[in-house]
């Protein structure tokens, strides 16, 4: 163990476990990927450019898979082109590898390897936050790790504190660190790592070798954004490489959630052979939540007690686009878009002081209600609503996935209108589409925040 003594004048408070390096996007669907590594199985592209082109419209100038974001307008997809090759199985995407194809879409657009990577590097910055303040306050730090140079300024406050930090690993490898916390509070974390053997926990004193940057900063009534710079992750041939800028963006109030990464790429590599997803941008907005400021309304309950309602906004969107090359089309690119949504407001009881609300859904007074602005019902001007029930369950309704290959063979996934279970899947535009089950692979993730609502 290596101990390096530093004396201040007071003491800083570094919690840096604590700063919610660990936390993901609620948007975000992903194991940690911490232990046991093996980047197998994931998607994967050869990092040309998409060769869809947002913004096309069908002959009616109509789009049928343009769908509204969350306060914003619609940003519609390019419709698929009907085939003319009566074989369609001469098409680089045909009823042969559809079902394939679209899972690998469907978990690029779910985070499956991203998440785990930004996850792991994150964890591991915070790690190194914490092996700095035993620096700084002249504790033991762990044994694969020694200091080759510290730095550390006071800046304005006790509580502010800039430092930097070089390590060498037990390898040979090196890690440059700084660290700046302030009051409010605000971190930022900037770790680059130079061939360095890390433990595996519970693996019997294994390690593995990371590479690259990662760039992290957080504070109160901001967003948070975590950038990686070729961050590689690698143990014998399997190694996992990612870039890209990821932000939770800062909302007033929990129950608005948005997120995306720009600019991103993954390499994986084993013993397969090489294989990337690249270039990908990804955004996700959801909102659950009364109107701000809230619009009361009043109407009589089944039992005649005056009761008052609010509106709430229940609605989610996914937008992203990548190119996706897989080895169901002999690795020619699979150019993805997607905009997908759901939008199911609703009305629900906000209880007057003293008043019980009902143990029964709005819906439950019948396909429509009067109800008026004011408590005073009897003498306010009346209006008539529908019910708006809240949904069972939440789960996409309008727009979809379009898969374009280069040969111009395409595949459409979109929501069932009738069946919430089920998707329908379309190909080269024949017009005929087929049911394929959620629940089989096909579900593209919900926001967490809508996860429950109404159950």
């Amino acid at each position: 163990m290596y101990r390096y003594s530093v004396t201040f004048s007071q003491t800083f408070l570094v919690v840096a476990i604590a700063l919610g390096l660990t936390g993901c996007s609620s948007s975000e669907s992903s194991s940690s990927g911490e232990e046991n590594f093996n980047p197998g199985n994931v998607l994967l592209s050869d990092g040309s450019e998409p060769t869809g082109s947002n913004g096309s419209q069908d002959n009616n100038g109509q789009n049928p898979l343009a769908t509204p974001s969350p306060g914003s307008s619609s940003n519609p997809l390019p419709s698929p082109t009907p085939s003319n090759n009566e074989n369609s199985s001469a098409k680089l995407i045909s009823d042969a590898n559809v079902d394939e194809l679209l899972m690998q879409a469907i978990k690029a657009l779910n985070l499956t390897r991203l998440s785990q990577v930004r996850e792991f590097a994150v964890k591991r910055g915070s790690e190194l936050a914490a092996i700095g303040r035993s620096v700084v306050d002249g504790e033991d730090i762990p044994a694969h790790l020694t200091v080759a140079s510290f730095a550390a300024t006071k800046v304005a406050t006790k509580n502010n504190l800039n430092f930097d930090i070089t390590y060498n690993c037990s390898n040979g490898g090196r890690i440059e660190q700084h660290l700046r916390l302030i009051e409010g509070p605000f971190s930022r974390i900037r770790v680059l790592f130079e061939n360095c053997a890390w433990p595996i926990a519970d693996n019997n004193n294994a390690t593995e070798i990371l590479d690259g940057r990662v760039v992290y900063s957080s504070g109160r009534r901001s967003d948070t954004v975590t950038t990686l710079e070729n961050f590689t992750r690698s143990s014998g041939e399997a190694s996992a490489t990612a870039s890209g800028v990821h932000t939770n963006f800062y909302s007033h109030f929990s129950a608005s959630v948005s997120s995306e990464w720009a600019n991103a790429a993954v390499t994986v590599q084993d013993a397969a052979g090489t294989k990337t997803l690249s270039p990908f941008s990804w955004k996700s907005e959801a909102l659950h939540s009364p109107e701000v400021p809230a619009q009361y309304i009043y109407t009589y309950d089944l039992s005649g007690n005056l009761q008052r309602l609010v509106f709430v906004n229940h609605k989610a969107n996914i937008t992203a686009s990548f190119s996706l090359n897989s080895a169901a089309t002999g690795n020619s690119p699979v150019a993805v878009s997607t905009n997908i949504a759901l939008d199911s407001p609703y009305y629900d009881w906000a209880p007057m002081p003293g008043i019980t609300a009902p143990d029964y859904p709005v819906s439950d007074l019948g396909p429509t209600f009067t109800y008026a602005f004011s408590p005073e019902y009897e003498s306010a001007t009346l209006f008539t609503a529908v019910s708006l029930p809240a949904p069972s369950q939440a789960q996409w309704q309008t727009g979809g996935v379009l898969l374009t290959a280069t040969d111009g063979s395409n595949a459409k996934l979109t929501p069932h209108a009738d069946n919430t279970s089920q998707v329908l899947v379309e190909i080269n535009g024949s017009g005929t589409p087929t049911t394929r089950v959620v629940a089989d692979g096909y579900q593209i993730a919900l926001p967490e925040v809508l996860i429950g609502v109404g159950q």
